[in-house]
């Protein structure tokens, strides 16, 4: 975390905002300004995305709250996503995420969600 928070970019902050929540990345990809309440200090991923068909709701800390304030434009789209891609509707991809982690040059193999092996 200590060198991740030396990174800039899009990517570090999802990753970040990844670890603080404890989501999986492909719930952090995919979230819209729609599912962030920062007055409750929540994070809601719709049941359709979830494994278990059930909403979730994520408490947000002081940390990831601060990384929504850093990536939120001055007008959020409800519809438009938290950490988006460079191509306009699309989100971050995995792959930038894949890429930071190599470029970190991670000492062991890792996952974002939990340990291998």
């Amino acid at each position: 975390m200590h060198d991740l928070l030396r990174r800039n970019g899009t990517a570090a902050l999802a990753l970040q905002f990844t670890v603080l929540t404890a989501a999986r990345a492909g719930e952090v990809f995919a979230m819209t300004w729609a599912g962030v309440d920062p007055g409750a200090r929540v994070g809601t991923i719709p049941g359709h995305r979830m494994k278990s068909g059930r909403q979730h709701r994520v408490p947000l800390s002081d940390q990831a709250l601060a990384i929504l304030r850093e990536v939120m434009p001055s007008n959020p789209v409800k519809d438009r996503y938290v950490f988006a891609g460079n191509q306009p509707g699309r989100p971050l991809s995995n792959m930038s995420m894949l890429a930071l982690t190599k470029r970190m040059n991670c000492e062991r193999e890792v996952t974002k969600h939990k340990p291998r092996g």
